[in-house]
């Protein structure tokens, strides 16, 4: 866990404590390893906020502040890239970001001024850009997060043509982080044994994810047109009883048409 302090912007008696999580990219499409690598961060944010609380200090984990701009400021990022990630030399843009605002009188004490550290651009060579199945990405640094396809992972129903693109994927994208010359140099990993077998039996049951990914993202509302989407992309034939059983879902069952129809069409 990377972590810098820095002072409060509006309120000289108080600080940040901001946090850098890195992780690991898996090795196969299905459950990006950024959402676990959150659930991580969630957790430790919250143990150190509770920490500072039980000194009888003030500690709040911030979530109405941009964590992109207090990395920048505390030197924890220093590179941005054309899709507007944080990134650092020694993980890319491998990162998760969190930050805890406290009135704790010795991390005060500790605390460095909030000003922008020196920011690298990324070195423009455009990979993200052209690799983003949506057009999601600018030349300039344009993002469009409606075009993206983690915004549509996060809603009630995907359309087929996008459904097509999202492919073998259960949550998350990470092509432009994939591509990127920044992130060559870090390994992926083996998806763990949890995780595969979560999404194996999404069809079934989200229940596993509440572990993994928290009940926060773990909703029925944003993972179950997601479920239906990968035993579509994934041929799932052993999903198909439950897909004919959403036919006729008002809010899924074009969609779950769809999945049986690409299912069977695979042989």
């Amino acid at each position: 866990m990377y972590k810098e302090i820095i002072k409060h912007t509006t309120q000289p008696h108080m600080a940040y404590i901001v946090l850098g999580l890195s992780y690991q990219p898996f090795d196969e499409t299905g459950l990006d390893a950024y959402y676990l690598a959150t659930q991580e961060m969630y957790r430790q944010s919250y143990e150190m906020q509770n920490e500072l609380r039980s000194k009888g200090a003030y500690a709040r984990v911030v979530n109405d502040v941009s964590l992109r701009d207090l990395a920048f400021k505390s030197g924890l990022a220093t590179i941005l890239g054309i899709n507007q990630m944080a990134m650092r030399d020694d993980c890319g843009s491998w990162l998760v970001l969190g930050a805890i605002e406290t009135d704790d009188k010795e991390t005060v004490a500790s605390a460095k001024n909030t000003v922008v550290q020196k920011v690298d651009k990324c070195i423009d060579c455009g990979e993200c850009v052209r690799e983003c199945p949506t057009g999601a990405l600018g030349y300039n640094g344009e993002f469009d997060a409606t075009l993206c396809l983690r915004s549509y992972q996060c809603g009630d129903v995907v359309p087929p043509e996008i459904a097509d693109k999202i492919g073998k994927r259960f949550l998350g994208c990470e092509i432009c982080q994939a591509v990127c010359p920044h992130n060559f140099h870090v390994p992926s990993v083996p998806v763990p044994q949890d995780v595969a077998d979560a999404l194996k039996n999404s069809i079934h049951t989200i229940a596993p994810f509440k572990k993994l990914i928290g009940v926060n993202y773990a909703r029925a509302k944003y993972l179950t047109a997601n479920s239906i989407t990968y035993a579509a992309n994934t041929f799932n034939k052993d999903a198909l009883p439950k897909l004919k059983s959403m036919t006729s879902d008002e809010k899924y069952g074009e969609m779950a048409r769809w999945a049986i129809k690409k299912i069977e069409s695979s042989g």
